[in-house]
This record gives C-alpha cells, structure tokens and sequence, in this order.
C-alpha cells in the first residue's frame, strides 16, 4: 500500500540572528568606512540600496526538506546552492529499508484525491513487480514520490529563491515549502526578509 505523507521543513544550521547581522554589517563598514554598530539599521540600509553582495558574509544555512519530486527539481535550478538528494536511482523501494512501499507527497492543491491515489497505488504496483534495477525501476515513478533533500545556500541566495518561490506564480507545493523556510528565518528573527512578500 503506498505510503502518502505531508511535506516538511527542518532547520539544519543554527541560526544566530545577531551574529549574523554582525558579521554582515563589519564587512559593510569596511565598504562605507563607518561606526555607527547598528547592524540591523546597516542590514536594512544595504537591502533597500540593493547593496546585498555584503549579505554574502552571512555564511550558509542549511535546511532538510521532505517534498514531491517535482518542487524538488524547481529548488535544484538555483545556481548557488548546494544540494544532496535522495537518489531514486540508486534507492530501491521495493526493499525492506523502504518498509516495501513507494512514499508519497499529498498534493496540496487537489481537494478531491481519488484518482490520484489509485494512480499512485497503479505506480507502485508496477515498480514493485518489475524485475528491473532502481536505475530502470525509477522511470516508472510519479512526481509526487517524496524526496528528501538538503539544501545550503548564503542568505542573498535565501533571498533571491524566496522571491521567487514564495510567490504566488510558484507551484503551490514549492510555494509551501518556500513559506516554510520564509517563516523559519522570520521566526529566528533575521530582519533580512521584511522586503520578501508571499
């Protein structure tokens, strides 16, 4: 019987809001040869001049994502991030570590699931009866098979893919996500994202 769970967002890398902002803004003062140690007043000075190059000195931050293959292939087109996926082409679902089941995300713009959880059951039953390798097993796998992924990028990174994936043009599943990771560095209290909207 496949295995249908929701999405998820987990922090990986301690956040340090105020070191954060420190070692951004004594990098900035090096630029603008200024005192005034206010580095939440510098960080928003820097944002609203678009002078985010100095949001680079943030150091990277990591997160462990659990989404659809499809929201994770719309991460993994930034360029300066790191990535570690899940790989579906080694991963053999039909064995016992993967508690014989294919896992799946619950799409999060459908109300009425009944087709496409007998898709999902129709898709696991022929990857499970083909006597192929998880190299050729894969290619009969659907977009909503979960995938589990680190992500790592610097916060002018962060910044640039919650524009974009938090918006309303996004696909909703990648938008979730985006929301996520917006409401984490939010919640940690990083003033750099008061400009980023969803």
């Amino acid at each position: 019987m496949v295995r249908i769970i929701e999405p998820s967002v987990e922090l990986v890398t301690e956040i340090d809001a105020q070191k954060i902002m420190q070692n951004i803004e004594t990098a900035a003062r090096n630029c603008y040869k200024t005192e005034n140690k206010d580095a939440e007043k510098m960080c928003r000075m820097l944002l609203e001049k678009h002078h985010e190059a100095m949001i680079e000195f943030s150091g990277d931050i990591d997160f462990l994502v659990t989404t659809d293959i499809g929201a994770q292939r719309d991460f993994s087109r930034h360029r300066h991030i790191s990535m570690a996926c899940e790989s579906s082409r080694y991963c053999n679902y039909s064995k016992d570590k993967f508690g014989n089941q294919i896992t799946v995300i619950k799409p999060c713009n459908m109300e009425d699931l009944t087709e496409w959880r007998q898709c999902m059951e129709d898709v696991e039953r022929h990857y499970m009866n083909f006597q192929g390798t998880p190299d050729q097993k894969r290619l009969m796998l659907s977009l909503s098979t979960a995938c589990t992924f680190h992500i790592s990028a610097n916060l002018r990174e962060w910044r640039h893919i919650l524009r974009l994936r938090a918006s309303k043009a996004a696909h909703p599943s990648v938008q979730w996500v985006a929301n996520q990771i917006l409401d984490i560095f939010r919640a940690k209290g990083l003033g750099l994202f008061f400009d980023v909207q969803f």
